[in-house]
């Protein structure tokens, strides 16, 4: 599997694939690699940009169709006086 890497720093943005990132630069750069490759990359990353990518993944999974109805649901489970208490919360994190 191979990934298609697009920078555009006139627009600020770094896009993988249809993704894209926040990201400051001079020129427009595409480069493909694999997924050993991505990774490697990311190994070299330092915190900060390591922390943003973080950041980035974590809004691309809160954007898919799957976790906004899990979450609608989560809502109106609350609203409608499903709650989980401290107690049970406790509970729950001790059974591992």
């Amino acid at each position: 599997m191979r990934f298609a890497l697009t920078l555009n720093p006139a627009a600020q943005e770094l896009a993988i694939g249809s993704a894209k990132l926040d990201s400051p630069s001079s020129q427009v750069h595409r480069l493909e690699m694999s997924l050993l490759e991505l990774k490697q990359e990311i190994s070299r990353l330092n915190k900060r940009e390591r922390r943003e990518l973080q950041a980035y993944l974590i809004r691309l999974r809160h954007n898919t169709p799957e976790w906004k109805r899990a979450t609608a649901k989560r809502i109106k489970a609350m609203q409608a006086g499903r709650r989980v208490t401290a107690e049970d919360l406790e509970a729950r994190i001790g059974r591992g």
